[in-house]
């Protein structure tokens, strides 16, 4: 991208729901959020699984148009998205932590 400053991403730590392992990387580009990216999301059980990958890409798109972690919960998944949401969170205190 043209100008926009300095690029800098944060990993988060894996965070856990009572069905999930949810893990997120963040890329800022100056004071950006710029990409977010879900390096994992596992969940025990088909449903689990089935939730998780309606509610990833929802969250995912929400998280760049806010430019943040304050998402919306997805309707259905809910431990999905305080995790997706915490994840994220971490993700950008690691990457704002960097400068």
């Amino acid at each position: 991208p043209k100008g926009g400053g300095r690029v800098r991403s944060g990993l988060s730590d894996a965070f856990t729901t009572p069905f999930s392992f949810i893990q997120v990387r963040v890329t800022f580009t100056g004071r950006r959020l710029t990409r977010v990216e879900t390096v994992e999301m596992t969940g025990t059980g088909a449903r689990t699984q089935a939730i998780n990958e309606r509610a990833e890409p929802l969250l995912r798109a929400e998280a760049l148009r806010a430019g943040s972690a304050d998402v919306d919960v997805v309707t259905g998944a809910t431990y999905t998205s305080r995790s997706y949401r915490n994840s994220l969170q971490a993700a950008i205190d690691e990457a704002r932590a960097r400068g």
